[in-house]
């Protein structure tokens, strides 16, 4: 079993580093989500979703045979001010590659299948996505 740590301390009004590693990332820790150095909670759980795939599909690309010069994914995370929580994610996954739609569609589902991220979040959040090409083929 792989653990991981994340150290997380306020930095001033509104704003707080993440430690993990060497590596530091400014969180926003307001209640409007504005701070325009940090990402805020919701915005950091799309982030996760999206590197989570997108390292998945760079493994799986050449198990596939599918060469690509790009990928991009774009989420979307609605977020209910009632009961505050995530409750869907959207995501359009953008690959530079001329392989065919079957190859692309088993890329997402494989990258989803191994998603440590995906495959927590997907009982208690809606997750839909599509994978299409970018246009910036091989």
């Amino acid at each position: 079993m792989m653990v991981f740590e994340v150290d997380e301390k306020l930095a001033g009004k509104w704003i707080a580093v993440s430690s993990a590693r060497d590596v530091r990332v400014i969180s926003d820790v307001g209640t409007e989500a504005k701070h325009p150095y940090g990402f805020s909670p919701a915005e950091t759980i799309g982030s996760a979703l999206a590197s989570c795939i997108l390292i998945n599909a760079q493994k799986m690309a050449p198990v596939l045979g599918i060469d690509f010069s790009s990928m991009e994914i774009k989420v979307k995370i609605y977020r209910d001010e009632g009961v505050p929580r995530i409750t869907k994610l959207e995501y359009v996954f953008l690959v530079g590659t001329g392989a065919d739609d079957e190859k692309l569609k088993a890329l997402n589902e494989r990258a989803l299948k191994y998603s440590t991220t995906y495959n927590t979040l997907k009982d208690s959040v809606e997750i839909s996505g599509t994978i299409e090409r970018s246009g910036k083929e091989m």
